[in-house]
This record gives C-alpha cells, sequence and structure tokens, in this order.
C-alpha cells in the first residue's frame, strides 16, 4: 500500500509507522496533511490516535481503516476528528481517491457508514426540531402526563379547565395515532419531543 501510494505523482509518504504512540511522535517533529490510520492498533486505537493527532496538529486530517462498520466505531472515529472512514479492504485505487479528496478538505465515507451518518443526523435534527404536529400546549400536557399529573392536576398546573385537557389529549391521541395516554407519553418520550 505504502509503495503504491508513493508511485503517484502528486502524494509523498512521509511515513509508515508500528503503532500510533509512533506516529503521534513522528508528527511531534514533522507535520503532514494526511494520514492514513487503521482501527485497531496494538496500544492506542485509531479513535484515540485521531483524537491525540488532531490536539498535536488540527489541520491535520484522518482516514480511519477499519473492518467494523458498528455504531460506536463509526461514531467514535467521527466525534474524534476523523474526516474519512473506509472498509479495511479498501482498493489501493479508492484509497488513493480518498486521500486526495481530504487533501482538498472533503470528507470520505464508505456508502454503508454514510447511511448510519445521515440516519442519525436525521434523528438528531428530530430531536432538536421537535415534534412538527405537536402544539406547544400538547406538548406541555404531555410532559405533565409523563409525570403522572392526572387530567385534574395537568388543568391546575396550566391553569385551563380540565375540558380543555380533556379535548387537548384525544387531538394529542388521534395525531400520534395512539391507544391512550400512556402510549402517547410513550412514543413522545423514544421521539425526543419530551424528556
Amino acid at each position: 500500500m505504502v509503495r503504491v501510494l508513493n508511485q503517484e505523482f502528486d502524494i509523498d509518504v512521509l511515513g509508515s509507522w508500528n503503532n500510533a504512540e509512533e506516529c503521534i511522535e513522528s508528527l511531534r517533529k514533522e507535520s503532514f496533511d494526511v494520514a492514513v490510520m487503521d482501527m485497531k492498533l496494538i496500544g492506542m486505537n485509531g479513535i484515540e490516535a485521531t483524537r491525540k493527532m488532531l490536539e498535536i496538529d488540527p489541520s491535520i486530517k484522518v482516514i480511519i481503516l477499519s473492518a467494523f462498520s458498528g455504531d460506536e466505531e463509526v461514531f467514535g472515529a467521527i466525534s474524534a476528528g476523523a474526516m474519512g472512514y473506509l472498509p479495511k479492504d479498501v482498493t489501493v485505487e479508492a484509497l488513493v481517491d480518498a486521500v486526495r479528496s481530504l487533501y482538498r478538505g472533503h470528507a470520505v465515507l464508505d456508502p454503508s457508514v454514510t447511511h448510519k451518518v445521515l440516519e442519525r443526523f436525521s434523528n438528531m435534527k428530530k430531536k432538536i426540531s421537535g415534534s412538527p404536529e405537536l402544539s406547544n400546549i400538547e406538548t406541555q400536557i404531555l410532559t405533565l402526563a409523563s409525570k403522572g399529573y392526572s387530567n385534574k392536576e395537568i388543568a391546575l398546573e396550566m391553569d385551563v379547565k380540565e375540558g380543555a385537557v380533556k379535548s387537548n389529549f384525544r387531538e394529542i391521541l388521534r395525531k400520534l395515532d395512539a391507544r391512550d395516554r400512556t402510549h402517547a407519553v410513550t412514543i413522545a418520550l423514544k421521539s425526543g419531543w419530551i424528556e
């Protein structure tokens, strides 16, 4: 792999190391643009190494090569600052393209990883924006219901009539397609609309 990368006219391989500690030590002495790193290393793993390298040089771009694509590895690497995540059996051509892309500032993710990232982002977006269907009053009612408040207690807390609470609950059940108030609260909690 190193030999093939070195044959590319626009890529200079500055070093190849047996472990992350040696790589980090070299980075302290001489900066480089892109690091291609294995996830599973003896001693410090790829995630820890990425974090340390970016502490030394925040401009370095790291590609992690891994045989694993579980959430812990993928999001651990991205959280640590890796800009690339590819399978360990990536072709040389794909790796060369990835190195060039990272050098230009573009992130490179394996398609299976891209799907995970987009899914996680979509879930986060739903949590941040809240439910587009529930009004503020309905959200308040569900929040109080999740704390065990009865309709009467919710009405007292919100300074509204108990009939208004019941009416809102009917609307909540309709909107969330819930069987009862407990089911509605469960849906809202799981969706992150209330805490």
